[in-house]
């Protein structure tokens, strides 16, 4: 198979052990190289979007409160909780997401998020090339 394929993979359940790639929806979370991706194309991001998304996608159907976010993406920061609610908007922007409609992340009003979407482990990732 071909570099860039590999997200065609068919995803298997989620383990108990903490996968490197997720997938859901047309799209593959990589820790590893912390790259969201849909269709192969890597979706270019800031740090906290992606590490809320990670957060989320990680714990899917659980509700992960305003707090635990604050505490997960800004460790010994002082930061507005306001923060957590621009960090969802960029990374539902990323995800094509509708806060009214969440195919992703659903908001929990006045309490935190919830990741709504199927999720899998992705296959393994093809070496990667700078040339295509």
């Amino acid at each position: 198979m071909g570099a860039g394929m590999d997200w065609q993979h068919t995803p298997s359940p989620i383990s108990s052990v903490r996968p490197s790639r997720l997938a859901f929806g047309s799209f593959v979370l990589d820790m590893g190289r912390c790259e969201l991706s849909e269709g192969g194309s890597v979706i270019h991001m800031e740090p906290k979007p992606f590490e809320l998304i990670q957060c989320l996608a990680l714990n899917p159907g659980r509700l992960v409160t305003h707090e635990e976010l604050l505490r997960q993406l800004w460790t010994g920061c002082i930061v507005c909780p306001g923060a957590v609610t621009q960090c969802a908007w960029v990374a539902r922007r990323a995800l094509h997401d509708d806060a009214r409609r969440p195919r992703y992340i659903e908001t929990v009003r006045k309490r935190g998020y919830r990741w709504v979407a199927e999720v899998f482990e992705a296959g393994p990732v093809a070496p990667y090339s700078r040339s295509a």
